[in-house]
C-alpha cells in the first residue's frame, strides 16, 4: 500500500493532518533508524547501520536458529506426573526470535519511511511517492516470517512515473490491506506458535480439551434470551458434544429434560427452569459460585441424580435469603452429593439437612443466625453415609445443631458451636422412629457461651439414644448470655430416655465464673425422673465453678462419671444429686505419679496395702471410695504406708495440700505419722460440702499425698 495511505490506515496519521504531520511522523521514525544498534550473536555484528546490514543480521540469526524438534506424542491420559512435550527451543533462541520479529516489524516500517523522506527531499512529488510501492519480495506490509523475506530484494526498483499531484487529504479511500502473515507472539493463536511452545493443559474431569466455543449450545440453536425454550437445543448439544458450553445468557427450560453431559458456564449465565418443569443433571456443573448471580433460576425443580459437588450460591436468586440456597441445594440431591460452603451463610430459617447430603465447609465458612433467629441446622431422619464438616455454627437463640429421632450413622464435625441456647441437641420428641443411633460428634474445638452445650431430650422412657459419642475439647462460659437461668455442659430435658453405650466427653469444662457468676452445672438433669446409663467424663480440667453452680445436679441411675478437677474451686461446690447402687463417680486429678492403691479405712497391716509395698515416691495418688453416707462437716480418717514415714519425719513435713486443692467437697484437716505400725500415715478428711455424700452412689475421691522432707 502507498505510504501515505498505509499510515492513515494504521491509525498513526489521519488524512486531515496534512503534509506537516506527515513530515513530523517521518522525522520521528527516522530517529529510530539513527538509534539502531546491530544485533550481535555468535560474533555477527555490523558497524554500518544500513538497511543492508540490518537485513543481513536478521538473516544470520534466522539461519543460526535450529528448527524445533517434533513434540513428544501425547499420552492417552493426563495425570499429575505428565509434564507435557519437551520444549525444543532454548530460552535464548526464543528470546532472539521474539526480538527479531519485533524489530522486523518496526524497522521495516521505519526504513520505508526513511526512503520516502529521502525521495521527498530530492524533489519527488507526493503523487510519485504514492507510487513507490514496496517490492513483492521485500519487507513490506504483511511481512512474511519466511527466510526469503529477510534478504534484500535483488530486483531493481522501477523508476517512479510522474502523474498529476493529488493532496493527501483528498486521496480516494482504498480497501483494507490483505491479511498479514506476520503475527506478534503475544497475539498468536496456539496453532501459530512453534510446536514446542504449545502448552499441555490438564482439563476438568469429563470435559476434555478444546475451545469451549466449539461446544456452545448456541451452535445447536439455543437463544439464551430467557423467553425462547432452549430445551431441545441443550439436549442436542449434550448428544453431540462431550460437554455443554453456555455463553452468557438466560436459557429457558420449558420442558422436563435430563442432561447427561457436564455443563460449563461463566458469570451472567443461568438456566431458567419453568413452573412444573424438572431439570435432571447426571454430570458435574462447572460454574463458579457467585453471590447474587444464581445459575439455577425460575420456579421449576433442579435434581442431581449422581454424586456431584454443588454450591448453594447457584440457587440463591437476587434478594433471597442464604437459607433458600442451602435448602434448595440440599433438596436437589436425589442421591449422595456434596454441598460446598465457601463463605458465611446467614440463616433466617432453619436448614434441614438430608441424609443424602455431604457438607464440606472451607476454612472461612460459617453458619450464623440472621437477626438473632432461633433455629440453626437440623438433621432429618435417615441413614447418613457422608460427614457434615463446617468450621462454625453460632448465635442462634434456640439451637445451633439438632439431631432428630430416626438419624443413624451421622458423622458431625464442627470446630466451634457458640452463643446458642442449646449447642448440640439430640431430640426424639418430634419425629419417628424415636431412636438416635451410631452418631459421632468430634473435632469440636470449643463450645462457648451456650446456655447448654450438649442436650438430650426425649418424649418417653422408651426413647433410645444408642452408640452416641460426643467429644468436645473445651466447654467454657456456660450460661454467660443468661446468667440468671440454669446452665449446663451436659443437660437432660423432657422425659428421661434410655442411653445405651452413649458417652459425652469434655476435655475441659470451665464456666469462667470470675467473669460472670452463673448457675452452671457440669451435668444437670432437668427431666421429670432419673436418667439412666449416662457415661460422662471431664478428662483434663474441670474448674471455675462457684455456688450456685455444681458439678452434678439431679437424679441418675447407673451414672458413670469421671471428673478430673482443677484448682481454685470452693469446697462446697460439689454436687446435688441422687443415684443408685450402679452409680459410679470418680473425682480428682490423676498426677504423673499415678494411682497406686486405695486408702486403708483402718490401721491394718502393710500386707493389706498396695500389694504389701509401701509407697516409694514423695507424691502419690490414692483412691478413697465412699461406701457409706458422709454427712456435711463429718471427719473421716484414712491410712497409707510410705517409705518416707520413718525416723525424723514429722507432721510439719507431710502434706495433703493436693487433696485440698484438687478435691472440692473434701478438705484435709490432719496429717500424722504413726509409730505403730511403722511407715503408716494417718490422714483426716472432712466433708466440706453442703450436702450428704451418698454411700450408694459409687463415688470415689482421688487424694494426692506428699510425704518426705
Amino acid at each position: 500500500m502507498p505510504l501515505a495511505r498505509r499510515v492513515t490506515h494504521q491509525g498513526h496519521l489521519n488524512s486531515s493532518m496534512g503534509l506537516r504531520a506527515l513530515s513530523l511522523y517521518l522525522l520521528a521514525t527516522a530517529g529510530l533508524v539513527a538509534g539502531y544498534v546491530p544485533l550481535q550473536q555468535d560474533g555477527i555484528a555490523s558497524a554500518n547501520p544500513t538497511r543492508e546490514a540490518y537485513l543481513a543480521d536478521l538473516a544470520a540469526i534466522r539461519a543460526s536458529t535450529s528448527p524445533p524438534s517434533p513434540p513428544r506424542a501425547p499420552s492417552s491420559s493426563i495425570n499429575d506426573t505428565d509434564t507435557g512435550p519437551v520444549l525444543s527451543y532454548t530460552v535464548n533462541q526464543i528470546s532472539r526470535i521474539v526480538a527479531v520479529d519485533i524489530l522486523q516489524a518496526t524497522m521495516s516500517d521505519t526504513l520505508r519511511a526513511l526512503e520516502g523522506m529521502q525521495k521527498a527531499t530530492a524533489g519527488v512529488t507526493a503523487a510519485s511517492m504514492e507510487d513507490a510501492a514496496p517490492s513483492q519480495s521485500g519487507s513490506g506490509e504483511g511481512l512474511s516470517t519466511s527466510d526469503e523475506t529477510l534478504a534484500p530484494s535483488s530486483a531493481a526498483a522501477s523508476p517512479p512515473q510522474p502523474r498529476s499531484p493529488t493532496p493527501p487529504e483528498y486521496v480516494a479511500a482504498s480497501p483494507p490491506p490483505p491479511p498479514t502473515t506476520y503475527t506478534p507472539l503475544g497475539r498468536a493463536t496456539l496453532s501459530q506458535l512453534p510446536a514446542g511452545l504449545v502448552p499441555r493443559v490438564k482439563t476438568m474431569a469429563g470435559v476434555g480439551k478444546g475451545c469451549p466455543g466449539t461446544r456452545s449450545a448456541r451452535i445447536y440453536g439455543a437463544r439464551g434470551d430467557g423467553t425462547t425454550d432452549d430445551s431441545a437445543a441443550l439436549l442436542a448439544t449434550a448428544a453431540a458434544q462431550s460437554y455443554v458450553y453456555l455463553p452468557v445468557g438466560t436459557y429457558l427450560i420449558a420442558k422436563s429434560i435430563t442432561l447427561t453431559k457436564p455443563i460449563l458456564a461463566g458469570s451472567g449465565t443461568s438456566l431458567k427452569v419453568g413452573p412444573g418443569v424438572t431439570l435432571t443433571l447426571t454430570a458435574q456443573v462447572y460454574r463458579a459460585p457467585i453471590v447474587g448471580d444464581a445459575f439455577f433460576t425460575g420456579a421449576g425443580a433442579v435434581k442431581f441424580a449422581a454424586n456431584r459437588q454443588i454450591y448453594p450460591d447457584w440457587f440463591i436468586q437476587g434478594g433471597e435469603s442464604d437459607w433458600v440456597g442451602l435448602q434448595r441445594a440440599g433438596d436437589s440431591c436425589t442421591t449422595t452429593c456434596t454441598l460446598i460452603l465457601h463463605r458465611i451463610f446467614y440463616l433466617s430459617r432453619q436448614w434441614y439437612v438430608n441424609y443424602q447430603n455431604e457438607v464440606f465447609g472451607t476454612r472461612l465458612s460459617m453458619i450464623i443466625a440472621l437477626n438473632n433467629y432461633g433455629r440453626g441446622v437440623m438433621f432429618r431422619p435417615g441413614e447418613y453415609t457422608r460427614p457434615f464438616v463446617v468450621p462454625s455454627v453460632r448465635h442462634f437463640t434456640g439451637f445451633c445443631v439438632k439431631v432428630q429421632g430416626g438419624v443413624r450413622g451421622l458423622n458431625l464435625q464442627i470446630s466451634t458451636v457458640s452463643y446458642c441456647q442449646e449447642g448440640i441437641s439430640f431430640d426424639t420428641t418430634t419425629t419417628t422412629p424415636r431412636t438416635i443411633s451410631n452418631v459421632v460428634v468430634g473435632h469440636v474445638a470449643a463450645a462457648q457461651s451456650n446456655q447448654h452445650s450438649v442436650t438430650f431430650r426425649a418424649a418417653s422412657s422408651s426413647d433410645t439414644f444408642s452408640n452416641v459419642n460426643v467429644n468436645v475439647n473445651f466447654v467454657l462460659t456456660s450460661g454467660l448470655t443468661y446468667p440468671s437461668l440454669t446452665a449446663s455442659g451436659l443437660g437432660f430435658f423432657g422425659v428421661p430416655g434410655t442411653l445405651s453405650s452413649t458417652t459425652v466427653t469434655f476435655q475441659a469444662y470451665d464456666p469462667a465464673q470470675f467473669l460472670t457468676v452463673t448457675q452452671a452445672s457440669t451435668v444437670n438433669n432437668y427431666a421429670s425422673a432419673a436418667v439412666q446409663g449416662v457415661r460422662f467424663s471431664v478428662d483434663t480440667w474441670l474448674g471455675g465453678l462457684v455456688t450456685p453452680g455444681n458439678m452434678i445436679t439431679g437424679a441418675y441411675k447407673g451414672l458413670n462419671a469421671m471428673l478430673n478437677v482443677a484448682g481454685g474451686m470452693a469446697p462446697e461446690v460439689f454436687f446435688s444429686m441422687t443415684g443408685d447402687a450402679a452409680t459410679s463417680i470418680s473425682i480428682g486429678t490423676v498426677g504423673s505419679a499415678g494411682v497406686v492403691s486405695n486408702f486403708l479405712t483402718s490401721p491394718t497391716s502393710l500386707s493389706t496395702f498396695n500389694n504389701g509395698e509401701a509407697l516409694i515416691q514423695n507424691l502419690d495418688w490414692l483412691r478413697f471410695p465412699i461406701t457409706s453416707s458422709w454427712a456435711p462437716g463429718a471427719i473421716r480418717t484414712v491410712y497409707y504406708y510410705s517409705e518416707f514415714a520413718g525416723t525424723g519425719i514429722t507432721g510439719a513435713k507431710l502434706s495433703c495440700e493436693y487433696g485440698r486443692w484438687y478435691n472440692p467437697g473434701i478438705v484435709c484437716v490432719g496429717f500424722s505419722v504413726r509409730s505403730n505400725p511403722k511407715m503408716m500415715v494417718a490422714v483426716q478428711l472432712r466433708n466440706a460440702g453442703a450436702t450428704t455424700i451418698p454411700g450408694t452412689a459409687g463415688i470415689v475421691f482421688f487424694v494426692g499425698v506428699q510425704t518426705g522432707p
